[in-house]
C-alpha cells in the first residue's frame, strides 16, 4: 500500500501541470469561441440592418 502511494507521488507534479495546461486550453477555447460568436452576430446584424435599409 505505501509503495503504491510513494510511486504515485512521483507523478503528482506531472499530473498537476498536465491538468493545469488542459484547463488553460479549455478556458482559452471557450473565451475565443465566445468572442468570435459575438463578432459574427454583430456583423450579421449589421448586414441585416443594411438590407432592411435601417442604416449603415
Amino acid at each position: 500500500m505505501m509503495g503504491e502511494l510513494s510511486g504515485a507521488s512521483a507523478y503528482t507534479g506531472y499530473l498537476l501541470v498536465a491538468y493545469g495546461v488542459t484547463a488553460l486550453v479549455v478556458i482559452a477555447n471557450i473565451v475565443v469561441a465566445r468572442h468570435r460568436f459575438r463578432a459574427t452576430r454583430r456583423r450579421l446584424q449589421q448586414q441585416l440592418d443594411r438590407r432592411a435599409g435601417r442604416g449603415a
